[in-house]
């Protein structure tokens, strides 16, 4: 079964809204782990409460060492009304080659380098997945070309010398 996962946050729009967005969002009653490292007050209260087969390790280390030991699949089900940014969880499974389940929203950040599924459709994106082994190694594959190519040391010295990140004053850009 595959063990899905996240980083956690102590922000309501970091979570879907309501308890039964939530519980879709994550496969309640699926049988499969949900393993969530740091915050979970405001999953608790949006799911009014936390699921039972949610695994919460509150102080735990999110490295993405201790992330790739602990999932399969990286499921990202912000509130509906949340702006689209790659987290930094996101980022380390990506980097890790751990497909991540994001909304349909995502598609125009992330490309192919992750799957799409609003809550609904979370528990058979995931179903679909893992039972491709192809199609799995393919989407962890290209997780961790995005990751390389947009999140690396190159691709900020790139966009500084964009003007998208700002440089103290008198920086010279490289």
């Amino acid at each position: 079964a595959p063990r899905l996962g996240r980083v956690g946050s102590p922000h309501a729009i970091d979570w879907p809204e309501g308890p039964g967005l939530l519980r879709r969002a994550y496969a309640d009653g699926s049988g499969w782990t949900v393993t969530v490292f740091g915050e979970v007050a405001a999953a608790a209260q949006a799911g009014v409460g936390l699921p039972a087969d949610w695994r919460v390790h509150a102080d735990a280390d999110a490295s993405g060492d201790a992330l790739a030991a602990a999932i399969d699949v990286y499921v990202h089900q912000p509130a509906s009304g949340a702006p689209v940014v790659v987290t930094q969880g996101m980022a380390q499974a990506m980097a890790a080659g751990i497909p991540v389940v994001a909304p349909l929203r995502y598609r125009a950040v992330l490309g192919d380098a992750a799957v799409y599924a609003e809550p609904d459709a979370v528990a058979a994106t995931v179903r679909a997945l893992w039972s491709d082994a192809q199609e799995y190694a393919a989407v962890g594959a290209r997780a961790r070309e995005f990751v390389r190519r947009e999140c690396g040391h190159d691709a900020l010295v790139r966009r500084a010398g964009q003007g998208a990140v700002p440089q103290p004053a008198g920086a010279v850009p490289a």
